[in-house]
């Protein structure tokens, strides 16, 4: 059994890209380095390529994608492997001159994202509301992206989808948005053609109390492989699982 792989190229996925990681007895693998936002080598849109197209075998996934599909009946299950992880804190950007200096003044103001189910959008969203005390349903929201899962918006909320190839970074600096949350902020921001910065002026100690004080890093990904192989194989989801060990 040869199995397919689609991961995103992080550090710690090197060794399945050199080939070092040791596949289950009895398979082979060939990992895949698939980005999300942005094309790598094998490809773009790892998410709606595992889940709409049956791409790939295994996946690297969307944790907030995988919630939907699980709640759909999607024939996926999940594997307790967790690459991703991030704040939300540290990833809300304003314009370097923003007179907005803390989440609550993001009321009404209008806000990027790359889809308001990428888990990211989600994780932001709720701390907003919980921990800042700035109710995201009062925000107009921007996507970038269509959802990999479709869904009913909640009654009242502002959603507007953002034309093909739009960049938020311009938008941020021509004051068409106020704010951008997204993992990986368009090219215009991060190689600072858009002068930029971040909502908290420590976000880095703001990360560190946030997990002080709920203990935990928020998953982003999970790994995900289609219940018809798990079916027929049972010892593979862990054997997978084996190899992050």
């Amino acid at each position: 059994m040869n199995l397919t792989i689609a991961l995103e190229r992080y550090d710690r996925h090197f060794p399945f890209f050199t080939g070092d990681v040791k596949a289950p007895a009895g398979t082979s693998y060939r990992a895949l380095q698939v980005g999300q936002s942005h094309p790598l080598r094998d490809g773009v849109d790892r998410h709606g390529g595992m889940l709409n197209k049956k791409l790939y075998d295994v996946a690297e996934f969307s944790m907030s994608t995988y919630l939907m599909a699980i709640d759909r009946k999607v024939p996926i299950i999940g594997i307790p492997v967790f690459p991703r992880r991030l704040f939300s804190s540290g990833l809300m950007f304003v314009r370097a001159d923003s007179k907005i200096a803390s989440p609550k003044e993001l009321k009404g103001k209008r806000v990027a994202i790359r889809s308001f189910q990428t888990t990211l959008s989600l994780l932001a969203k709720g701390d907003l509301k919980f921990e800042y005390d700035m109710p995201w349903e009062d925000i107009h929201w921007l996507l970038e992206d269509d959802e990999k899962i479709a869904f009913t918006p909640k009654p009242g909320v502002t959603i507007e989808k953002l034309p093909e190839g739009a960049d938020v970074g311009h938008m941020l600096r021509d004051g068409a948005c106020d704010a951008v949350i997204q993992p990986h902020p368009p090219e215009s921001i991060m190689k600072g053609e858009v002068a930029v910065r971040r909502l908290f002026q420590d976000p880095d100690g703001e990360e560190l109390r946030y997990f002080k004080k709920y203990g935990y890093w928020p998953i982003m990904h999970i790994v995900v492989m289609w219940q018809e192989l798990a079916d027929k194989n049972p010892w593979l989801p862990a054997a997978l699982m084996e190899m992050w060990g």
